[in-house]
């Protein structure tokens, strides 16, 4: 296979191509750089510093703020599970995604037509993994507000299945978590994320203000009354404990205690199901690329960028 033309290429694909050594010839790492420095060299067990906001932070608190504006257990559930499904699964994840964007891939020219099929599904993957990043995950590198004011737009709009206002909803998520700067007012970028800061941006008690930014926005999102909500005591519960997180950066505490409260009377999750414990729920959609790309399409549009993978996801 001949080498990628770099002229018909946006310049930010192209620059993937070139570190992923399918522009040119592959040169390696100068340096032997290290693509897994961020999880201090133990990729596999390390926990992921680029794609959530915790369980606590997700699937929890999801639960917790649709019951508060009116939903059902039922409903409810349906909601957080699919707010926490991008990162339960590998393929909808950040890492994973990071990992696409940054691993070298070097194929064998006498392979003909079998490495031009490697190389379009590798363009695939790189395109995927993009908007996986940018879209799902909020890795954007913009301005924080525009992008939290148009996903608060889709939530609030008519006509979503439960898994699309799901996922519009992890993304809403990662718009305030993943932010840094005066006021969390700029977006984390694409590929690293914000990997150099490590896990801190996505545990709550690191920053229990931004978070019940987040829980407010999120309960108007879902229909809750907003004169109503000062004296609303299920959502005063949730920012309060946030608030008892202050300056704790356990996460696996915080989660057991979000679980904890959610499996009060108050809030009423019995569901045996814990995200925390990895894995999904056999009985939920895992969905696929196909159907999730299409409402990243639908992200791109609305909020004024460009989804990559559009026309070419599988």
């Amino acid at each position: 296979m001949g080498n990628a033309d770099s002229t018909t290429m946006n310049p930010r694909r192209a620059d993937h191509l070139a570190r992923l050594g399918l522009l040119h010839a592959p040169m390696g790492y100068v340096d032997g750089a290290n693509l897994y420095e961020f999880v201090h060299d133990d990729p596999t067990n390390r926990t992921d510093p680029t794609g959530l906001y915790d369980s606590a932070g997700h699937f929890y608190t999801t639960y917790m703020v649709a019951i508060a504006a009116g939903m059902t257990p039922a409903q409810a559930y349906e909601l957080a599970y699919y707010s926490q499904l991008p990162d339960q699964i590998a393929d909808y994840d950040a890492v994973n995604a990071f990992k696409i964007l940054n691993e070298p891939v070097q194929m064998n020219p006498g392979l003909g037509g079998v490495a031009k099929a490697m190389m379009d599904q590798h363009l695939k993957d790189v395109a995927w993994a993009q908007d996986v990043q940018e879209l799902l995950h909020s890795l954007h590198g913009g301005a924080a507000g525009p992008r939290q004011a148009c996903l608060l737009k889709l939530i609030q709009s008519g006509n979503l299945t439960p898994w699309e206002r799901g996922l519009l909803i992890h993304a809403f998520g990662d718009s305030f978590a993943h932010t840094k700067g005066p006021n969390n007012s700029v977006a984390y970028g694409g590929d690293w994320g914000h990997g150099l800061a490590g896990h801190e941006p996505d545990i709550i008690g690191n920053n229990p203000r931004l978070y019940q930014l987040y829980v407010h926005d999120l309960y108007l999102a879902l229909g809750g009354n907003a004169a109503s909500e000062a004296t609303n005591i299920r959502l005063q519960q949730i920012k309060n404990i946030a608030n008892g997180f202050a300056g704790n950066d356990d996460s696996a505490w915080q989660i057991k205690m979000m679980r904890k409260l959610a499996s009060t009377p108050m809030f009423g999750y019995a569901n045996p199901y814990a995200p925390e414990a990895g894995g999904i729920d056999p009985a939920m959609d895992s969905l696929d690329r196909k159907r999730i790309q299409t409402l990243l399409n639908k992200i791109a549009n609305a909020c004024g960028c460009t989804s990559k993978g559009s026309g070419v996801g599988n």
